[in-house]
């Protein structure tokens, strides 16, 4: 008759331990310190962006932000006027509106090709998808109109 052996049992260690495998703590202190780096960066931008605004701040004051009138041109009748509310108002009700549509669409064209689309139309579909990604306006470095550059300009 065969003799049935018991498994040998783990060693017990602290919680911490057990839920990390070998590498993971590396892997979550090079990531970490990524992130801390994009931190730094973008509050980077952030002071350089203000310290370089200081003349405009110090002409137009924060009043800028919310003015509504924007007249560059300074004559006998009326001083330049910067207001930059309508081109702020416009971004965010523009990037609100996209969010709003894009958002639900695309979620729920990746339920449709992940759970509820046939077989056959999967492949084409999701090209189709991820072609859409791509169909973005604006200049592209990496496509070579036959040498015009007028897309730079």
């Amino acid at each position: 008759m065969a003799e049935l052996k018991a498994a040998p049992r783990p060693v017990t260690t602290s919680g911490w331990a057990r839920q990390t495998q070998h590498g993971d703590v590396i892997f979550w202190l090079l990531t970490l310190g990524f992130a801390l780096v994009l931190v730094g960066l973008v509050l980077a931008v952030g002071v350089v962006t203000y310290n370089g605004s200081a003349e405009a701040r110090d002409r137009y004051g924060w009043s800028f932000l919310w003015g509504v009138e924007w007249n560059p041109v300074a004559t006998d009748l009326a001083p330049a006027a910067f207001g930059a509310w309508p081109a702020i108002r416009g971004t965010l009700i523009s990037s609100l509106l996209a969010l709003f549509l894009a958002g639900p669409t695309g979620v729920a064209i990746g339920i449709f090709l992940a759970e509820l689309c046939p077989q056959r139309l999967k492949q084409p579909l999701g090209m189709m998808v991820e072609l859409l990604g791509d169909a973005r306006p604006g200049p592209r470095p990496w496509r070579n109109n036959g040498g015009d550059d007028a897309d730079w300009q």
